[in-house]
């Protein structure tokens, strides 16, 4: 049967050529379709994608940054894709129109949110990247992935910004610590003058204490002297109000004065007793304002003298002197002393001292203290002598003008002028009485003024008592805490020292390697436990399972597999063995060259080739004995579900995807499909993977069972006909039925 079947195949033309073209279908698929696909991922650099970027520059710690441009030449430099550098309308239009797969924009405020990491609200960089997966979808993912490493690089150079301006900083703080170490130093020395002198405040502020209580009492005499002062002013103004009213009186006597001189006619005259009387007192009240005058000057005169003494540097200087022999003088200089003021300086503070007080009294003596003090004694004084003079006289006149009243008649006019000049004049002092009396009133109501303020002097001084003696105490805690204060400050120095020391140490070593170890801590080291060339080995696995099932399949559907009727006589065993004789050694056949056009045409490179021989051979087998009894036993139906059974295992064999990205029903009937055996020991052998013999285990136990199958099949079509052949033969009236039979069962 195997001659036969060879003679029929060489004899027959078509058959030849459609054998050859079975033949060369495997490598056609898998060369040509792999070829197209066999590394995309080598070629990503080749993808066009258009740039935009928008972003403005801004300044940092008084540095330009200016990520957007930075990020422009990387990608110009980079070959993760193939970057156009282009405005916003062309590269919207280039995605639509699908001349770019992306387009990236730089926003405008990338690199202003870039250095917002110090903000209480820090702002995250965005980075705006359209894809059109319409267009191609796997070209959409392959950007997306480039862009993820874009991003990437993009956090690790912010990283690195970041971390060079902190490790700045750091030797900054060095620094720091460097300088407050050194001013704890001087603070420490400081410290210790502090205590120092402070201690000296403290006895100073003892005798100071001291000193105030001899104060406080001199200010309570003050106050009691101040007292009777303003009593004294009482009274000068009582009087005042007295002279104030006598003027007046004297206004008045004067003016009735005038109105009688002027009736007075020149006869002879004498005085009575009460006429001198009359005479001398009115003598004496026209003086009054003569002996005020007269009391002004004097007052005036002594006051000036009084206080040109008092203010003198001379007699400041001899008060001074007398009162640095006082032995609470000399206690309140030595405090002063030893608060650091030099021995100068203290008895500069004393002269200062008895100059304001020297000073201040100067400005208490004033003449209208003085007037107001001697002006009863000079009026009583020039009264009198008026009085008298002024009788004497008037005695005198009368003999005179009795004597000569006739030659003194002019004189008499000029006696009645004067007396109206007095008139007028005695006006006038008591117009001069009255201001008196009204100035006297203020003064006494200064003196109010004063009485208070002396009382507040008082009062005053022992608060300043109280807060020296309070201020004395608070020095000696003072003086505790600047002991502390010592204590901490050495502690602080050394802390200092030893912080400075140990970031020196720590920061010392830095470097850019150091800032590129920050920025990016982690390197991946991936270990391949197989490896696989490119995406054409990866899905060559795939597509030699499809192609040598497709060849089976053309096989089956060109090549005469059902039996002639000649073919009916002989036995099924030896049909099939002279099928057998032809399409087990074209799979063989088909399987080897499609493996070697792989390997001449497209690179393709297993890492076990004659395993990878092996188990295309075994496939196309197993595949071819499957597809033969399908077609024999069902014709054109198991053509067809043959078909269906391709597509079962095209999608439940992962062949691209694994199961668990796979649909749910896929994991469920993987391992009954003969694609997904194959596809795994094509993997292991082109990788260098897993064992692939029980693999093979299975590829050859189904080949096995669907050649016992077919075996079977065409066993029991053999016992059939002879059954039939002899029933014809012991019935021969039924033979034409049976015959019928026999030709439907074939």
């Amino acid at each position: 049967m195997v001659k036969l079947e060879w003679k029929n195949l060489m004899s027959n033309r078509f058959l030849r050529i459609a054998l050859v073209a079975i033949l060369t279908i495997p490598s056609l698929y898998t060369t040509i379709f792999l070829s197209s696909m066999w590394d995309p991922y080598g070629k990503v650099s080749s993808l066009p994608v258009a740039v935009v970027n928008e972003d403005k520059a801004v300044m940092y710690h008084s540095s330009p940054v200016h990520i957007g441009d930075d990020l422009t030449r990387q990608l110009g430099k980079s070959n993760a894709l193939s970057f156009s550098f282009v405005d916003k309308a062309a590269a919207e239009h280039g995605l639509k129109k699908g001349t770019y797969y992306m387009v990236v924009t730089i926003p405008v405020d990338f690199s202003a949110d870039a250095v917002t990491l110090m903000n209480p609200k820090p702002q995250k960089m965005k980075l705006y990247y359209d894809t059109n997966p319409g267009m191609n979808f796997i070209a959409s993912k392959m950007c997306e992935s480039a862009m993820t490493k874009i991003r990437e690089q993009i956090s690790q150079s912010v990283t690195a910004f970041y971390s060079k301006n902190l490790f700045t900083q750091f030797r900054t703080v060095q620094t720091g610590f460097r300088s407050a170490a050194e001013g704890s130093g001087k603070l420490d020395d400081a410290v210790i003058k502090l205590k120092s002198g402070q201690t000296k405040l403290t006895g100073g502020l003892s005798t100071l204490s001291g000193g105030m209580s001899s104060f406080t009492d001199g200010t309570a005499a003050l106050q009691n002297g101040m007292s009777k002062y303003a009593d004294g002013v009482s009274s000068v103004n009582s009087g005042a109000g007295t002279l104030s009213a006598g003027a007046a009186k004297l206004s008045d006597g004067l003016s009735q004065l005038n109105g009688k001189v002027s009736q007075i006619s020149l006869t002879q005259i004498s005085l009575s007793d009460s006429q001198k009387t009359t005479i001398g007192s009115t003598a004496a009240d026209g003086v009054s304002s003569y002996a005020a005058t007269l009391s002004g000057s004097i007052a005036g005169g002594v006051a000036g003298k009084i206080q040109s003494g008092l203010t003198a540097d001379s007699t400041a200087a001899g008060v001074t002197a007398a009162m640095e022999q006082n032995a609470q003088i000399q206690q309140m200089e030595g405090a002063l002393e030893n608060a650091g003021y030099t021995q100068q300086n203290a008895e500069q503070t004393v002269y200062a001292i008895v100059s304001g007080t020297l000073n201040a009294a100067a400005g208490q003596i004033t003449s209208d203290s003085i007037n107001s003090s001697i002006l009863p004694g000079v009026t009583g004084a020039v009264e009198k002598m008026a009085s008298s003079v002024a009788i004497s006289s008037a005695g005198g006149v009368v003999n005179t003008v009795n004597s000569s009243i006739s030659s003194y008649q002019a004189q008499m006019d000029e006696l009645k002028k004067a007396t109206q000049t007095l008139s007028d004049g005695a006006v006038q002092v008591s117009s001069g009485a009255t201001q008196l009396s009204d100035g006297i009133s203020q003064l006494a109501a200064g003196s109010g003024s004063l009485v208070q303020g002396a009382a507040s002097l008082n009062d005053n001084a022992q608060r300043i008592e109280s807060a020296v003696t309070s201020l004395k105490n608070g020095s000696g805690k003072i003086e505790t805490g600047l002991t502390a204060a010592e204590k901490g400050n050495a502690g602080l120095t050394d802390s200092l020292y030893h912080g400075m020391y140990q970031l020196s140490d720590s920061t010392r070593n830095i470097s850019d390697q150091t800032i590129q170890m920050f920025s990016n801590p982690v390197q991946d080291a991936e270990d391949k436990i197989t490896t696989v060339d490119n995406n054409g080995s990866s899905m060559a696995a795939y597509m030699m399972t499809v192609a040598v099932w497709v060849a089976g399949l053309a096989f089956c559907m060109i090549y005469p597999i059902e039996r002639s009727e000649a073919d009916k006589k002989k036995m099924g065993f030896a049909f099939w063995f002279g099928k057998a004789s032809v399409m087990y050694p074209l799979s063989v056949a088909y399987s080897v060259l499609m493996v070697a056009a792989l390997y001449l045409l497209d690179g393709f490179r297993p890492e076990r080739f004659a395993d990878t021989m092996e188990v295309a051979c075994l496939s196309a087998v197993t595949f071819i004995s499957i597809l033969y009894l399908f077609n024999v036993v069902l014709k054109k139906a198991g053509t067809y579900l043959m078909f269906i059974f391709m597509v079962i295992q095209l999608s439940g064999s992962m062949g691209t995807y694994p199961a668990q990205l796979s649909a749910p029903f896929v994991s469920k009937i993987s391992k009954y499909l003969p694609f997904t055996y194959s596809i795994r020991a094509f993997r292991s052998t082109i990788s260098g993977g897993n064992n692939i013999n029980p693999d093979l285990r299975v590829l050859e136990m189904i080949c096995v069972v669907f050649i016992i199958l077919t075996w079977l099949y065409y066993f029991l079509m053999d016992y059939k006909k002879i059954f039939l052949r002899r029933k014809t033969e012991e019935n021969p009236v039924n033979g034409e039925t049976l015959t019928n039979e026999k030709n439907m069962l074939y």
